[in-house]
């Protein structure tokens, strides 16, 4: 008998992507978790590796890059994710340009180039390919500046948009218009 998964996202999406791609895996995936925050709670890819996930986990906080390499067992970066050489970084530790799940959760700010399209970007152009995106945009807080041109970026790039606007579980949610919940198919 198989155990329920348990979550530790914020709003399900460990959940989304584990439910995403179990009918392609018979093997544990690969993730990218740029902005990756605390190593437990409210983390995006915890579940994940404790199912034997692999992967590469960067955040802007060296505190929460020295909490997560305390308590994680994949490598964990520190630095600004839109300078990071990811094809160099990934090849490092095995994961290749294929990688089942990137969950991208970059806080933006008003009157700025948006860093979470810099680093899609960023990624796109190295090659990098996606089975699951989950991309904070915070159109709550700061508007449209994110939100559009990162949903134009990933829609010309053929992905396709599953949960526009993601609250709890993924339901769209006027109050929590935080993130867009992405696949490749």
């Amino acid at each position: 008998m198989t155990e329920p998964f348990v979550s530790y996202s914020q709003i399900g999406q460990d959940k989304f992507v584990f439910e995403q791609l179990k009918p392609f895996n018979s093997a544990p995936g690969t993730f990218l978790d740029i902005g990756c925050s605390t190593p437990v709670v409210i983390n995006n890819t915890f579940a994940l590796e404790k199912l034997g996930w692999k992967g590469v986990l960067v955040d802007l906080a060296e505190d929460m890059v020295e909490l997560c390499r305390k308590q994680r067992t994949n490598p964990v970066f520190h630095g600004d994710a839109t300078k990071i050489d990811w094809a160099s970084l990934c090849d490092q530790h095995g994961l290749g340009r294929a990688i089942d799940y990137l969950s991208l959760d970059i806080d933006d700010n008003a009157g700025e180039e948006s860093k979470a399209l810099i680093v899609l970007r960023n990624l796109v152009a190295a090659g990098f390919s996606f089975r699951v995106i989950t991309c904070e945009h915070d159109f709550y807080r700061i508007g449209d500046i994110a939100r559009k041109p990162i949903r134009e970026f990933l829609l010309k790039n053929s992905y396709r948009l599953v949960a526009a606007d993601a609250g709890p579980c993924g339901i769209p949610s006027p109050d929590t218009e935080q993130e867009d919940w992405w696949v490749r198919p």
